[in-house]
């Protein structure tokens, strides 16, 4: 038996030990919520962080099953997000991301949350709303990205998003599964031209399938850099003679060339192009064969999609001004007309930076649908590439013919050259030589070649 007074002593050390147990717990729980809110949350967005949303999903999940209610699973891209971080630096990439994710928010009805899925992937989830709510949303949401941007300097920073979107529960039935379905519509929305949006159904799946083998592929070829220039030649109708040559990417896979319809769209849509581009370019300008291209013309294809790619592209102009003092060869930069549309005056500065150089510029696909003779009128374009889709018309329908007809004489009154693309045949060509057009490129012509086989082509 213990003394009185060693009882007391026994008693004081016990309340001791368990104060400092009680401080301990407590500043474990205290930790352990610290740690679970960051887990849990994302400090650059202001967002639920990955772990976040799918927990807050799940308890979404949970009450829908139990009131038989719908939820909507919405994964958001940032488009051409790269050339943000490369152009502006990361820093601006994350004032970015949190503005934008803002703007979701406010978008956001009263029973929507948001999270950051990745670097510049969000997911928003919708308790409890009907289809037709959702696509306003979405829909919505679309526009107000389009619109937004960022001032930073003197320059503006904006881009657009790729949307997927997946319902609960007819589409999956679990956090997981419906953030994987609501990307795979989002991947879709980017291979058909980005800024849209795409609802996931099972026709998605093969559709998302042949993307990712297409981007395996892409992968592959650029890891082994089996990328090589082609030349598809450029004909002088009048001096009917080779004057130069269009440079084609075309990539090999065991052993096997793949056509590039079967690859380009995605290769630009998920930002391949620009690597596919640079290898090419290192192969070419380290080739023998570009002294076949001395005095000739040698047309480089670019499309410009934002300020950033604009600027990224006058390092370009650089290299190509690099080579044709080298080689003695006429550079041409082509821009697609699509790309006047948005970037008007982005690239009036890029075209008289590539004017400055000795480089000539092309217009693209012109007469494809946004066609301004107003652009002729307010920028130093050297050569006017008809589009083809009224080439192959030319023949069998009067209004094609007329159309070609009328932008060969207001180029020739602005001293402008043509070109006509899909020269398929010798009746079209005969065609367009009728209406003055001064160049012609197609498989009547020549079909595209290797660099080094161009100086064997005999017209």
């Amino acid at each position: 038996m213990f003394k009185k007074t060693e009882e007391k002593i026994l008693k004081n050390i016990l309340i001791e030990i368990t104060d400092k147990y009680d401080k301990l717990l407590r500043q474990y729980s205290s930790i352990n919520n610290e740690l679970r809110s960051i887990k849990y949350y994302d400090d650059i967005t202001n967002t639920l962080s990955k772990e976040g949303i799918k927990d807050r999903l799940e308890s979404f999940i949970k009450k829908a099953k139990e009131k038989n209610k719908k939820i909507a699973v919405i994964v958001i891209d940032v488009d051409n997000f790269k050339y943000i971080n490369d152009v502006y630096g990361h820093g601006v990439g994350d004032i970015y991301l949190a503005r934008l994710a803002s703007l979701i928010k406010e978008a956001l009805p009263p029973n929507g949350v948001i999270g950051r899925l990745s670097g510049d992937s969000f997911v928003v989830a919708i308790y409890n709303g009907s289809f037709k709510d959702y696509l306003i949303f979405v829909e919505d949401l679309l526009e107000r990205i389009s619109k937004f941007h960022l001032r930073f300097g003197g320059s503006i920073v904006k881009t657009t998003a790729s949307i997927g979107m997946a319902v609960y529960p007819q589409d999956g039935r679990t956090a997981n599964t419906l953030i994987a379905l609501a990307e795979q519509a989002m991947y879709v929305s980017k291979s058909r031209g980005k800024n849209t949006y795409t609802l996931f159904n099972k026709g998605i799946n093969q559709e998302f399938i042949n993307i990712e083998k297409i981007r395996s592929l892409l992968n592959n070829v650029i890891n082994k850099k089996t990328v090589y220039p082609y030349v598809q030649p450029i004909y002088d109708i009048k001096k009917e003679e080779i004057i130069g040559g269009e440079i084609l990417l075309r990539i090999e896979y065991n052993e096997e060339l793949i056509p590039a319809r079967k690859f380009i769209n995605i290769a630009e849509q998920f930002g391949y192009i620009d690597k596919l581009e640079e290898i090419a370019f290192n192969k070419m300008k380290n080739s023998d064969a570009l002294k076949s291209f001395a005095g000739k013309y040698v047309f480089f294809n670019k499309t410009i999609t934002s300020e950033e790619k604009a600027k990224f592209y006058k390092n370009f102009i650089k290299e190509i001004k690099q080579l044709s003092t080298a080689y003695e060869i006429i550079p041409v930069v082509e821009i697609t007309e699509s790309s006047f549309v948005e970037y008007f005056s982005i690239l009036k500065d890029f075209i008289e930076h590539a004017r400055k150089k000795e480089i000539l510029i092309a217009l693209d696909d012109f007469g494809a649908g946004y066609a301004s003779f107003s652009y002729l009128m307010n920028l130093d374009i050297d050569i006017l590439k008809i589009d083809g889709s009224l080439i192959k018309n030319i023949i069998n329908n009067k209004k094609s013919a007329s159309i070609v007809k009328a932008i060969s004489q207001i180029a020739k009154d602005f001293n402008i050259k043509t070109l006509a693309e899909y020269i398929e045949n010798k009746e079209i060509l005969e065609k367009i030589k009728s209406f003055g057009i001064d160049y012609a490129q197609g498989y009547y012509i020549s079909k595209p070649v290797k660099l080094e086989k161009f100086s064997e082509i005999k017209v």
